[in-house]
């Protein structure tokens, strides 16, 4: 209400009021309430069969869920298409459209500068403000900082319509009130607020009473949150202290400077953080770490070199690659960069559909496998061998590398394992499981390894990998 005019505010209450009239609505309301139903219904099988889904609800429900919630979520879309259009026909489509974009603004201002600004204060406040609300008043009151506003609003309208809000996008949405650009005249009803509804509305007391409140709520909700942030800023700037003090008489370690980088970040100090994280780089230009955070800080300023500390970080660790060409690809759909964004949207894809592979690569292995040495050096071995002779059914024990065709530069280790087999005593038909879960857990094994167990010597996989030099790293 405060950063609306009582015009725009009638258009978004029509929006709203829309959602709660006509037969759509009945509709909407049986439909959450099926999604709740099936939800409750899931959960009550899975308790009475103790954890495990019912054989007869199994099926229906790995079908129709994800059927029903792709058809509800089309019909929530077309929900707020309705609700749109019931605003335009009544408040028209400047009105509505100034109030989309008003409310746009005001959201990311409040998201991403007056609450982070506010936060900030717990550096050097043991307790927060007691006048949060007022203070967001104040500012929503205040005349919009043009360049950061037409900011958020460029971003705004670079985004997509996604299928996880059923809000369709602003650019969408004022497309379908028939503006196709942003005019200026509309742009300076945007960002001037000549009068608000709060107070045209409410009253300028009961305005104030109200925020009163919402001031005295917020504070009690969030006190003790703050004081415990407030001990974990206090620890971290003391730290930097020593650090700092440590070195005036000595160089600071790697692993020094990177916790005073890291430190200063936590207390929102960007600039000391990236003059550690260039410092760090003269001393080991190949710091993946460092590169990855550097890359992260740069692109958050709008600094396009984070680009490369990203590219550079990516192609040293596969395991950063995903997130690193998100980053990239997000970064230039936000700035409408079409041809980079989809350039990093096209290795995106090609990437998980290499890591699709891979993992099914990794997921079996059989004696039609190619194996190469291990390749570990004689500590580890040693350790290893320590470790598998705690297991008195382990009889043998072969260690190799599967080679790979996706990411074959990342090892992936198979252990197979002979076991003590008798022909006297009954077995478990689990015994192979079992032994394999005792060494999985003494072993600590990682993604990248496998376990076979067998109960002799006659395994095809077994025999496949005893043809390969130094394989044999057990033998009781």
């Amino acid at each position: 209400m405060a950063s609306l005019s009582c015009d725009e505010l009638k258009a978004v209450l029509i929006h709203e009021l829309a959602h709660l009239s006509g037969n759509h609505s009945q509709f909407d309301r049986w439909i959450y309430l099926l999604r709740q139903t099936l939800a409750d219904t899931v959960k009550h099988m899975q308790q009475v069969n103790e954890g495990h889904p019912s054989i007869f609800i199994t099926p229906f429900v790995k079908w129709y869920i994800p059927f029903f919630n792709a058809y509800s979520f089309v019909l929530a879309r077309i929900d707020e298409y309705d609700a749109d259009k019931c605003a335009l026909k009544l408040a028209g489509s400047e009105t509505y459209a100034v109030s989309l974009i008003k409310m746009q603004l005001t959201s990311e201002f409040a998201l991403h500068t007056f609450w982070p600004n506010l936060y900030q204060q717990v550096e050097h406040k043991p307790q927060p403000p007691a006048d949060a609300y007022t203070k967001l008043l104040t500012a929503l009151f205040q005349p919009n900082n043009f360049h950061e506003s037409y900011k958020f609003l460029k971003q705004a309208l670079a985004r997509k319509t996604n299928n996880i809000d059923t809000h369709p996008c602003l650019n969408e949405r004022l497309k379908i009130l028939g503006i196709t650009s942003v005019s200026q005249e509309l742009l300076s009803r945007c960002f001037v607020l000549q009068e608000n509804a709060a107070e045209v509305l409410l009253g300028k007391q009961a305005l104030q009473e109200f925020t009163l409140d919402l001031d005295k709520v917020w504070k009690q909700q969030i006190e003790s949150s703050w004081r415990q942030r407030y001990a974990v800023v206090q620890e971290v700037l003391q730290e930097i202290k020593i650090l700092e003090e440590k070195e005036t008489q000595d160089n600071l370690s790697l692993e020094d400077i990177w916790k005073l980088a890291n430190w200063s970040l936590e207390v929102n100090k960007e600039e000391l953080a990236m003059q550690r994280l260039h410092q760090l780089l003269i001393m080991d230009s190949d710091n993946v770490s460092v590169h990855y955070l550097l890359g992260q800080i740069l692109l958050k300023q709008d600094n396009l070199d984070g680009v490369q500390h990203l590219e550079t970080a990516l192609s040293q660790d596969v395991s950063l690659t995903n997130r690193c060409l998100q980053i990239l690809y997000e970064l230039f759909w936000q700035r409408s960069e079409v041809e980079k964004s989809n350039y990093y949207r096209d290795r995106l894809d090609a990437f998980n559909e290499q890591l699709s592979k891979a993992k099914k690569e990794r997921s079996v292995v059989s004696h039609q496998d190619t194996f190469c040495q291990h390749g570990l050096e004689k500590t580890e071995i040693r350790k290893i061998r320590t470790l598998i002779s705690q297991c008195p059914q382990v009889k043998k024990a072969f260690l190799v590398q599967k080679v790979m065709n996706h990411f074959s530069n990342i090892s992936f280790f198979v252990l197979g394992i002979v076991r003590h087999s008798s022909f006297l005593r009954l077995e478990s038909s689990d015994a192979d499981l079992e032994l394999t879960t005792i060494l999985k857990k003494k072993l600590q094994i990682q993604h990248n390894w496998e376990i076979i167990v067998v109960a002799n010597g006659n395994s095809k996989v077994i025999k496949k990998m005893q043809q390969i030099k130094q394989s044999l790293i057990y033998y009781k």
